[in-house]
């Protein structure tokens, strides 16, 4: 791990050191703003340099961030003035992180230690166009990988400039609009919790693009507002309720409980087993005249229909297949035969949903679905985001977290004949939190 000058702004040992971890392969670089005081924490110090467990918060957010071996540097941004680097034993927690630079060019904002800190990663890049930009709180020390894989995942998706994805929650609790000019706080207006998500970090945009909108923007108060405003588009990968930002006294003494707990039973969560799990589907089925085509929860407009003893929707049973299979619960035929009578004609919807409620109840939930439709007809394209709502709706997860493509075999086979579809699916879980 480098540490650069206390300077203002970085001198050429930085931007070597930055630059010397870049290569021609490179595709996703990181920044950490670490020059705020954290006021609100009231705490002595500065909140990112608090020790819970003998570890610097600061330390516990940049280790937790390297759980993504992808990102080939991270960049820390300073405080010019900041001496508790080096005094706090921060430096020392990381000396096994290669990919870690601090560059003391940190501003009076977070936007400006953001853009700083990007400007660096910039200059040493050569100013190259395909690097993507991840940006991190320094007090957000509980991100986990299964969280940063599916971010990352999403983003290599994306095609515009000014496309990019963070995570985020959806809102659980009623929420209020305060009049501002009561005298006394007073609901205005209570707000539909369904459209409402509290974004978190990691946050992930094209390097140059970031930069623009920020200089656009420099009061934006994070990467997603200032992209925003631009006019880019933003799309939310569902996190986890772990990664809080640790803002007040409280926030810290919450942390430490949920610290406290993870570790006060090391027999209990071995016994758990790995925080994610991964399964894989196919199914097929053969095309026939007289039947709707339902594929993926959707109607879709089709001469034939496929034939099966319920709706045969041969995208959603791969998932189920998937889904299943990374809990270990065998698959669908085991679950839902096609020998019963109960199941004649069934919603592939609800039995997806009785199989999300089986992996649940096993301490599952899902966190990223790919799956493909393998048809020589209809088109996919025009129904996968109509796809992905119902598929989402199923499961519980983000519309982000969800992806449908479609493929043909170029009139090979029995899909590229048209005697049928087949799907194939791969599914995520993760270990559901308390």
């Amino acid at each position: 791990m480098d540490s650069t000058s206390r300077a203002g702004t970085p001198d050429q040992a930085s931007i070597q050191a930055i630059r010397a971890r870049i290569s021609a392969q490179t595709r996703l670089v990181a920044v950490i703003p670490a020059a705020g005081r954290g006021q609100r924490s009231g705490l002595a110090l500065p909140k990112q340099y608090h020790r819970l467990n003998g570890q610097s918060i600061l330390a516990m957010s940049i280790r937790a961030l390297a759980q993504l071996s992808e990102i080939a540097v991270i960049v820390v941004v300073l405080d010019p003035e900041d001496r508790h680097w080096h005094s706090s034993g921060a430096e020392r927690e990381l000396v096994d992180l290669q990919q870690v630079v601090t560059v003391a060019v940190g501003g009076p904002t977070r936007a400006a230690s953001v853009v700083a800190g990007l400007q660096c990663i910039a200059q040493a890049a050569g100013h190259r166009q395909d690097l993507w930009a991840m940006v991190h709180d320094a007090a957000r020390p509980a991100v986990g990988e299964a969280s940063l894989r599916a971010l990352w995942q999403r983003c290599q998706d994306l095609r515009d400039d000014l496309e990019g994805a963070i995570l985020a929650m959806p809102l659980a609790d009623t929420v209020k609009r305060v009049d501002p000019a009561a005298a006394a706080p007073m609901v205005a207006q209570t707000l539909d919790r369904k459209t409402l998500w509290s974004a978190q970090t990691p946050q992930v945009f094209r390097l140059g693009s970031l930069i623009a909108a920020y200089e656009q923007d420099p009061t934006a108060t994070d990467e997603a507002s200032a992209i925003e405003r631009a006019g880019g588009r933003v799309h939310l990968v569902q996190g986890d309720a772990s990664n809080i930002k640790l803002t007040t006294p409280g926030d810290i003494v919450l942390m430490e409980a949920l610290m406290t707990h993870s570790q006060s039973s090391p027999e209990k969560s071995s016994a758990v087993g790995p925080a994610i799990a991964i399964g894989q589907g196919f199914d097929v089925h053969a095309l026939t005249t007289g039947r709707p085509l339902v594929l993926g929860g959707v109607e879709i407009p089709f001469e034939k229909g496929l034939a099966g003893h319920s709706d045969a929707d041969v995208l959603l049973h791969a998932i189920t297949d998937a889904i299943l299979g990374a809990a270990g619960l065998g698959d669908i035929g085991r679950h839902f035969p096609d020998t019963d009578p109960a199941y004649r004609g069934a919603d592939s919807r609800m039995l997806l949903r009785e199989a999300v409620a089986k992996v649940a109840a096993k301490g599952w939930q899902v966190a990223q679905i790919d799956a493909t439709v393998i048809a020589q007809q209809p088109k996919i394209a025009p129904y996968a985001e109509t796809m992905v709502r119902s598929i989402a709706d199923c499961v519980g997860a983000a519309e982000g977290c969800i992806n449908i493509k479609g493929k043909t075999t170029e009139h090979l086979g029995f899909t590229g004949r048209g005697e049928g579809i087949a799907a194939q699916a791969v599914a995520m879980l993760s270990r559901r939190t308390a």
